[in-house]
C-alpha cells in the first residue's frame, strides 16, 4: 500500500509542476512589464519572460538558465535585465567552443507592492534583447544544470520553490514588416506666400509610433525634415498640422510616413507646391573692383542683405530700402568669390559676385 501511495504522490507532484510555465514573448506584443526596448531599424528584437504561477503569493526571486545561439561567431545579446526586481543577471559567451551563450536571467528581493502574483495569471519577469539580422534566428533552450526556479511566499505558509516548465523557442527576425503601403494617410497642402501648411488624417495608430514629414525637390529622393509623435497631444480637430517655414524657391514635394514597431508602416499621398520668388535682384558690375551696385525690387519696404566670403565669413550686414539703387563699398575685400543674400519677410534670395583687388 505504501508503494502505491508513493507513486501517487510522485505523479501528483509532477502534475502540479507541469501546470506552471515560463515562455518568451515578443516585447512589442506585451503592454505590461518593463519598457519595450525593441528597435526595428537596428534589428534589435526584445522578448519578455512570461511566468504563469501555480500559487498565489509574493514572488521573492527567480533564477533561470538558458543557452542562446551565437550569430557569426559572436554573442548577439544587447540587453539582459529584470523588470521588477534587483537584477542579478549575467551572460557567459561560449561561441568558440559551443556556438552558444549561457544566459542567466535572474532577480531577487521582490517586494509585495510590485511582485504579488496570482495563481494562473501571467506576469512578466524579465526582458532580453538580441541583435538579429533579417532572416536569421536564435534558438533559446533551457540549461538543465541551472534549471528554472521561482520562490513564492505563499500566504499562511512558508516560502515555496517552484520549477516551471519551458519549451525551446526560436527567435526570428521576421516580426518587422518591410515598408508596406496600407491605408493611405490623406495629406493636403495649403500655401501662403513662401510657407506651406500640411494637414493629414491619422493612420491606424499604435501609441508607440511617429509621423515623419519628408520633402523632395524631384519627387524621387525624399529627406526627413520633421518628426511628430502620435497621440492626442499633437492633434488639432482629429488632424495633424505642420507648417514648413524654410525659405525656398522652386518646386517641392511632400509626403508623410507613419512608422511603428508593432504595425505596418503607412505612407501618404504626395503633394507638391511651387515657391515663386517675388524678389528681383540687380547686381553690377560683376566682377567688381571698388564697389558694386545693388537694387532689390520687393513688396517689402526694407530688406536685409548679407555678404559672405568663400569661407563663410560674414563681411557685411545691413538693411536697405527696396526699389532703390545702392552703392556697396567692396574696396576692402580681397580678390575672390562672394555670396550676397537678400532676406525679405517671405523670401530668401542668394547671388554670387566676384571681386578683383587691384
Amino acid at each position: 500500500m505504501k508503494h502505491y501511495l508513493v507513486i501517487f504522490l510522485f505523479a501528483f507532484s509532477l502534475q502540479i509542476g507541469v501546470s506552471q510555465t515560463m515562455t518568451w514573448l515578443p516585447s512589442n506584443k506585451v503592454n505590461t512589464g518593463c519598457k519595450d526596448m525593441s528597435n526595428a531599424k537596428k534589428n534589435i528584437l526584445c522578448y519578455k519572460l512570461q511566468y504563469v504561477p501555480e500559487q498565489t503569493g509574493v514572488l521573492t526571486s527567480y533564477t533561470t538558465g538558458f543557452w542562446a545561439d551565437c550569430l557569426n561567431g559572436n554573442s548577439n545579446i544587447v540587453l539582459n535585465q529584470s523588470c521588477s526586481m534587483i537584477d542579478n543577471s549575467q551572460q557567459m559567451p561560449a561561441c568558440e567552443k559551443f556556438g552558444k551563450t549561457l544566459l542567466n536571467c535572474s532577480g531577487n528581493s521582490g517586494a509585495k507592492a510590485s511582485n504579488f502574483v496570482k495563481k494562473g495569471v501571467p506576469i512578466y519577469l524579465h526582458q532580453i534583447c538580441f541583435q538579429i539580422d533579417s532572416k536569421q534566428e536564435v534558438n533559446v533552450m533551457e540549461d538543465d544544470l541551472l534549471d528554472l526556479t521561482t520562490s513564492i511566499d505563499v500566504e499562511g505558509e512558508t516560502a515555496k520553490t517552484f520549477f516551471p516548465t519551458y519549451k525551446t523557442l526560436s527567435f526570428k527576425n521576421d516580426q518587422w514588416v518591410d515598408f508596406v503601403k496600407t491605408d493611405e494617410i490623406a495629406l493636403t497642402l495649403q500655401k501662403k506666400f513662401s510657407k506651406s501648411s500640411l494637414k493629414w488624417t491619422p493612420a491606424n495608430e499604435t501609441g508607440n509610433g511617429f509621423y515623419l514629414i519628408e520633402r523632395s525637390s524631384d519627387n524621387r529622393i525624399f529627406n526627413p525634415i520633421f518628426r511628430v509623435e502620435d497621440g492626442p497631444d499633437h492633434k488639432v480637430d482629429a488632424h495633424y498640422l505642420f507648417t514648413d517655414t524654410d525659405k525656398m524657391i522652386g518646386e517641392a514635394y511632400y509626403r508623410i510616413t507613419y512608422q511603428s514597431l508593432s504595425d505596418l508602416n503607412t505612407v501618404s499621398n504626395v503633394v507638391n507646391v511651387i515657391y515663386e520668388s517675388d524678389v528681383t535682384v540687380e547686381l553690377y558690375p560683376n566682377p567688381a573692383i571698388d564697389y558694386i551696385n545693388l537694387r532689390v525690387d520687393s513688396k517689402d519696404e526694407i530688406v536685409t542683405y548679407k555678404i559672405f566670403d568663400s569661407n563663410g565669413l560674414l563681411r557685411a550686414n545691413s538693411k536697405v530700402k527696396s526699389n532703390e539703387l545702392h552703392k556697396l563699398d567692396v574696396s576692402s575685400f580681397g580678390s575672390g568669390v562672394y555670396n550676397i543674400t537678400i532676406e525679405t519677410k517671405e523670401n530668401f534670395v542668394s547671388r554670387k559676385f566676384i571681386v578683383i583687388a587691384l
